[in-house]
């Protein structure tokens, strides 16, 4: 009977699997990102480079986890050994600043990839705000996590008396996560809402990026959990699993923007805005590939481009005698 109770409380393999899972579906979404974005442009941009680096953390995280499990994290406390627990809590010590790190690269990444949308300075004041508040809140959150409790054992939270108030910090570090993910929401829409394309698409494009809302969505649940159980029980197995999905749907949805078939729908649709057709696919790429050039500003010169030469076709045509007639662009279509 005792020994079947400690084998149902033993969670350590599902926590291991889960962890491991998790990793390889942010690994294949990162793939696919680096492989569309390489195919569409034959180039890496900045953000790509935050999220390769933001996976390695990644990488290192599910291995402390994973020495976590190994030590006997996912089993019930009473039965471990002291060892086994200073073990588990080493394990979470290192993994904590890698959780933190992880996710401000991939806000940095988001920032960066805002930074190309658009050359309004609005936006980029905001967005450049938005680095900074990133920094901040990683490197606080990091340095209170490596300093949690009074040395020369600072991972042995449990001894609470020489420890920071645990529920606060972590408060502090969920919320402003989930803070820092709305405002990124929110940029996006207030860049994206000016675009000048159809509603149903616009809604697309949209929706897309709001799926960082799902990370939001599971900060809470992660936020709530925390202040509903105690610094250290045997659900600390749920945590983890938590701390794993909203790792790993940070990695995803910043991904998803890049899927092949949403960035070619997107841009055909925005540069075909006033009638104005791409001159030919190889010259948008070229185009978009472009360190100095903005995806908004492109989209906004070339309709100004074309606007300026269906003026000129207008009055050359108005100016010509019945036998000329005026050139048509070879590169916008006449206004309807």
């Amino acid at each position: 009977m005792i020994d079947d109770s400690k084998a149902r409380s033993d969670q350590s393999t599902l926590i291991r699997i889960i962890t491991w899972f998790l990793f390889v579906v942010a690994i294949f979404s990162v793939c696919a990102r680096l492989g569309t974005r390489y195919v569409s442009t034959r180039r890496l941009g900045r953000d790509d480079l935050f999220v390769m680096v933001a996976q390695v953390s990644l990488l290192a995280q599910c291995i402390a986890v994973s020495t976590a499990t190994s030590q006997g994290l996912g089993k019930a406390w009473n039965i471990l050994p002291d060892s086994s627990i200073n073990g588990i809590l080493k394990a979470e010590y290192a993994s904590t600043p890698l959780f933190i790190l992880t996710l401000a690269l991939i806000k940095w990444s988001l920032s960066v990839f805002i930074q190309s949308l658009t050359p309004s300075d609005f936006h980029n004041r905001l967005n450049f705000g938005l680095r900074l508040f990133v920094v901040a809140w990683a490197f606080s959150s990091i340095l209170i996590s490596l300093f949690q409790c009074q040395l020369p054992t600072p991972w042995r939270y449990v001894d609470s008396e020489r420890c920071i108030d645990r529920r606060a910090w972590w408060t502090y570090v969920v919320t402003l996560n989930a803070a820092t993910e709305c405002f990124t929401v929110g940029l996006y829409l207030i860049i994206f809402y000016t675009i000048r394309v159809p509603w149903k698409r616009k809604a697309l494009v949209l929706s897309v990026f709001s799926t960082r809302l799902l990370v939001v969505a599971a900060i809470v649940v992660q936020l709530v959990f925390f202040r509903h159980e105690g610094q250290f029980s045997d659900s600390m197995s749920i945590s983890t699993i938590l701390n794993q999905t909203i790792l790993a749907l940070s990695v995803v949805t910043a991904c998803v923007p890049y899927l092949r078939h949403f960035m070619e729908s997107l841009e055909a649709d925005v540069v075909h805005v006033a009638g104005t057709p791409i001159p030919d696919e190889e010259s948008f790429r070229r185009d978009r590939s472009g360190s100095d050039r903005h995806f908004l500003k492109n989209i906004s010169g070339s309709t100004a481009n074309c606007a300026d030469s269906h003026n000129r076709n207008s009055q050359r045509k108005s100016s010509a005698t019945s036998s000329a007639w005026p050139l048509p662009s070879s590169t916008c279509l006449p206004p309807a």
